[in-house]
């Protein structure tokens, strides 16, 4: 029994040791093998948005999120002690969330002015990226310009479609545009033929255009930088702790920033160039070349033209003032028949409805009657007088002419019927003319002696003044044809060369906004500064062939306006936002005055904001310390906008001309503030297709006021 007892009093303790080893070996082992989660547990649960654009942000196979943003927001969980919770669904349902603060944050977002006015962005970006266009494989579309008329597939409420549509008015391409809610669904349409093009970021792409048989073309636009965004109303404190983590990991070459980059991007991040970017640096400098060397070719060709066309308009002025010559000329000769007819030696009578209406002075001379008796008098028969004295020699003087001209008699003998009783020998020619309807009967009294000579003389004359106008007249007819012809080949000109242009301006400008933001790595400051004056000189050159293509298209009545409704203030704003960088780096004041009952207009707000714009660079350009103000007001059935300066001014000689093309004000100022000379030329015809007007009032020294006026909508009385 007490064995017994002892094994039983054993048993109980002999197995509590191994249920308490067994217990600990499993709470060892689960510590042991339980790796971290995401985010600790204990910490504020943060809801994050996903959606499919492989490789920044993507959910893999296994439905889990990957990608460079999830790698790092993970890692700064991991840090920070946040749960995180993801929320998957299409780019632009992530952005409806995030709206409504529903999510507490959206990865890969491009900041744009817009967003930020919905949005919070932290400071430090994650990665630079830019958009690109693909195709099919021999589709044929390189350049921009090859769009025309085709469908383009873009991701559904993305900044590469608000940008491309920006860039499809510049070329005044007409262009569908197709959105999908993912790039996936974007590249399928391409390679099923839904769509020409489509259009995706260079991450994406790099990854699948391969993959669908796409290839790449030379249209590269919207570099941009990309951000984790947060709701207006969230906590400020996540952003600062995302931008305090991002700044360490881009520190460290070891961190998860560059593994995760190296992972999902097979980039290698360093200071050595990649040989793309040396192929890109050699082909933005042999297109750069090659626009200078058209861009001088333009020149002298646009300055043949020129100086082809001024010697037109000069040989058509000569040709008009030859004629306003050969019209003075024409009523010289009038004078001088009229003088003829006075001075001739031959009387010459005017008959109408039977009675004489005008005789020269030879006619009184020659048959010694007063003007009173013949004009208005009807001729008599003849009857010969009984005996000759004063009075029955002017009696017979009529009657002679009366039965001259009833007869028909080509020659008659006249003795002692002038007044000093000197006979002569007659010949009577009788025409008959019409004259406002009427027949007019004109008979000329000729010395015979003296008829061929008068005869000859008139023929002559009125010979040469017929081939001389039917001459200028067809040299005038020549002339104009001409000029036309050559209008209608500087238009044609004018058009081709600015397209063919852009498309390689617009190439130079995207690659050396690439460069500039080090995608490839840090750039010394002599290269940086070598490409911001490639940047500002194409973009100085693209500034120049649209304003040459616009006034082309104004000239060849090409251009056609897009009415819109929208408000005034709004496009005013947005005009004042665009140059006020410019004004900052002079120290100028830019000023707004809005008076009441400035609201909408419909008209076309592109070629407005255009106007407003370009007297606003005006202005900031030609001031140098002051101020510059817009005030807008009603004013009848439209808007008064003036745009005034504190700056240099204009001469009151120089302000007739200021609107004409290729005008600038004066060769220094030209050397000082280089244009085109063509913006207030377009300015004026564009605000006089909309139904308005355009003025200035200058005082040399102390500033200028562009004013102008437009109805509020199209058709309004101004």
């Amino acid at each position: 029994m007490r064995n017994q007892s002892a094994r039983t009093s054993r048993s109980p303790g002999s197995r509590f040791p191994a249920r308490t080893l067994l217990f600990l070996v499993v709470i060892l082992t689960a510590v042991l093998f339980a790796g971290p989660g995401p985010a600790r547990a204990a910490g504020p649960e943060i809801a994050v948005g996903v959606y499919q654009n492989p490789p920044t942000i993507f959910l893999d196979e296994s439905g889990r999120p990957a990608g460079v943003f999830i790698d790092l927001i993970e890692a700064a969980a991991e840090e920070e002690g946040w749960s995180l919770r993801y929320v998957p669904g299409t780019w632009a349902e992530g952005l409806d969330r995030l709206a409504r603060g529903e999510i507490d944050l959206m990865p890969d977002v491009a900041r744009t002015p817009e967003r930020e006015a919905k949005f919070n962005f932290h400071q430090e970006p994650v990665l630079s990226d830019w958009f690109q266009v693909y195709a099919r494989r021999g589709s044929g579309i390189r350049s921009i310009l090859d769009l025309q008329g085709k469908k383009v597939s873009v991701l559904e409420r993305s900044i590469q479609e608000e940008t491309f549509k920006k860039l499809l008015a510049g070329f005044d391409l007409e262009v569908e545009l197709v959105a999908f809610p993912d790039y996936e669904a974007a590249f399928a349409a391409v390679a099923q033929g839904a769509a020409d093009a489509g259009i995706s970021n260079r991450f994406y792409s790099l990854r699948q255009m391969r993959q669908i048989g796409l290839e790449d073309t030379a249209i590269i636009f919207s570099p941009t930088r990309l951000f984790f965004a947060a709701p207006r109303t969230g906590d400020p404190a996540l952003l600062a702790a995302l931008d305090r983590h991002l700044a360490e990991f881009k520190r460290d070459p070891s961190s998860v920033y560059f593994r995760s980059l190296k992972r999902w991007t097979s980039e290698e991040v360093g200071l050595k160039y990649p040989a793309w970017i040396r192929r890109v640096a050699l082909a933005a400098t042999g297109l750069l070349l090659v626009s200078i060397f058209w861009t001088v070719v333009f020149k002298r060709q646009v300055a043949a033209r020129t100086r082809e066309l001024a010697l037109r308009n000069e040989e058509l002025q000569r040709m008009y003032d030859e004629m306003e010559h050969t019209g003075q000329a024409l009523r010289e000769s009038e004078r001088k028949h009229r003088t003829l007819f006075e001075t001739a030696n031959d009387a010459i009578l005017l008959m109408r409805g039977g009675c004489f209406v005008e005789c020269n002075a030879r006619a009184l001379a020659m048959f010694g009657c007063r003007r009173e008796e013949i004009l208005g008098a009807a001729p008599r028969e003849f009857s010969p007088p009984t005996q000759p004295d004063g009075e029955s020699s002017e009696k017979r003087a009529r009657e002679k002419i009366a039965l001259a001209l009833k007869s028909g008699a080509q020659f008659f003998e006249w003795e002692h019927c002038r007044r000093d009783g000197t006979p002569f020998m007659a010949e009577v020619s009788l025409n008959r003319l019409e004259l406002d309807g009427e027949t007019l009967l004109q008979a000329i009294v000729r010395d015979i002696s003296a008829r061929k000579r008068a005869d000859a003389a008139l023929r002559e004359l009125n010979i040469s003044l017929e081939r001389r106008v039917h001459e200028r007249t067809e040299e005038l007819e020549s002339a104009k044809e001409r000029a036309e012809s050559a209008d209608r080949l500087k238009s044609v000109f004018l058009a081709t060369m600015s397209h063919e242009l852009r498309t390689p301006l617009n190439s130079i400008i995207g690659f050396t906004g690439i460069l500039l933001q080090e995608l490839a790595g840090p750039l010394t400051g002599e290269q940086a500064k070598q490409l911001r004056i490639v940047q500002v000189s194409s973009r100085h050159l693209l500034d120049l062939i649209n304003d040459v293509l616009d006034i082309s298209k104004i000239e060849s009545g090409q251009l056609e306006l897009s009415p819109d409704t929208f408000e005034l203030k709004a496009a005013l704003e947005k005009t004042m936002q665009l140059i006020s960088p410019l004004a900052e780096t002079k120290s100028l004041e830019l000023k707004l005055d809005l008076a009441p009952g400035v609201g909408t207009v419909i008209a076309d707000r592109r070629r407005l904001e255009q106007v407003i714009l370009n007297l606003l660079n005006n202005a900031v350009k030609f001031t140098e310390r002051g101020s510059v103000r817009v005030a807008a007001r009603p004013a009848g059935d439209g808007y008064l906008v003036s745009v005034t300066d504190t700056g240099i001014g204009i001469r009151p000689e120089e302000i007739p001309g200021l609107f004409r093309p290729f005008h600038q004000v004066d060769a220094g100022l030209s050397r000082q503030h280089e244009g085109t000379g063509l913006g207030l030329a377009i300015c004026r015809k564009l605000i006089t297709i909309m139904g308005g007007t355009i003025g200035v009032e200058s005082r040399w020294g102390e500033g200028s006021t562009f004013t102008i006026r437009f109805p509020r909508q199209p058709g309004e009385s101004k």
